[in-house]
């Protein structure tokens, strides 16, 4: 099955979370498309594929090489809050594990599905050549200039969505993220390296308390801003793009009818 880079954004953002191994994808006693769930069982296993191998039109993501990165504090949310990084190196990205997900069909007349999903990442390793961080966060200025590396243990995301199909769009998402454990080895934080071993387990424990006492901040932020993006992306793909035999056999079903009826 070949996959183009459209299909590739829209793929990630459909998905949110992606596995190749088998999941529960309908709900008990909910109307359920097997060929659907194929096709996108399939999708999810060439995403994989692809994220390790790339193509002419899609780079390699795992690991994703990023030459320049700069956040602040309109990203995330914190007043005075920046991040600048050069050189990242992220790897991992592709182990990812779809814990539960479900698909439901909500409406036959506008195919409209209800999904719901958990996912998680056994680690994401991110590695830097240099870093100038500033962050204030209860009562205290974190900061920072260097190189090192940071580990994810365990990101996990959850949450739910509408997709409809002809309408290619998503609505009504709520996602949430946690994290089980941050390691962080970072050279240079509090611009002095005899301070860098203490702020490294400090924001270790700091990190992933942060996600949980701020999770619905974050979710509040997340689910509007995730969800403009998956619909931009999906503006110019139609749903014969990523499932072409789902669609093929909706048309032919579709014309049989008006046939018969004629």
């Amino acid at each position: 099955m070949m996959i183009t880079k459209t299909s590739l954004v829209a793929l990630v953002v459909l998905s949110g979370a992606v596995s190749a191994l088998p999941a529960e994808l309908v709900k008990a006693g909910s109307p359920r498309n097997s060929l659907l769930e194929t096709q996108v069982l399939a999708l999810l296993e060439n995403l994989r594929e692809l994220m390790l191998t790339g193509s002419d039109g899609v780079p390699i993501l795992d690991p994703l090489e990023i030459e320049h990165l700069h956040v602040d504090e309109d990203f995330v949310g914190i007043p005075g809050a920046r991040l600048t990084i050069n050189q990242l190196l992220v790897k991992y990205a592709s182990t990812f594990i779809v814990d539960r997900l479900s698909i439901s069909l909500t409406s036959l007349i506008f195919q409209r599905y209800s999904v719901e999903f958990e996912a998680h990442l056994p680690i994401l390793e991110a590695e830097t050549g240099e870093y100038d961080l500033f962050i204030p966060v209860l009562d205290l200025n974190i900061f920072g200039k260097g190189d090192g590396k940071v580990n994810l243990i365990g990101p996990k995301a959850s949450g739910s969505f509408t997709f409809g199909v002809w309408t290619m769009s998503i609505s009504n998402s709520i996602i949430h993220v946690n994290l089980s454990r941050f390691e962080s080895a970072l050279n240079g934080l509090f611009n002095h390296d005899g301070a860098s071993d203490f702020a490294n387990s400090f924001l270790s424990h700091l990190v992933p308390e942060l996600l949980d006492f701020y999770e619905e901040d974050i979710s509040a932020f997340l689910s509007p801003l995730i969800q403009d993006i998956a619909n931009e992306a999906l503006r110019d793909v139609s749903i014969g793009d990523l499932f072409p035999q789902f669609y093929r056999l909706h048309m032919l079903n579709r014309d049989n009818k008006m046939s018969y009826m004629s």
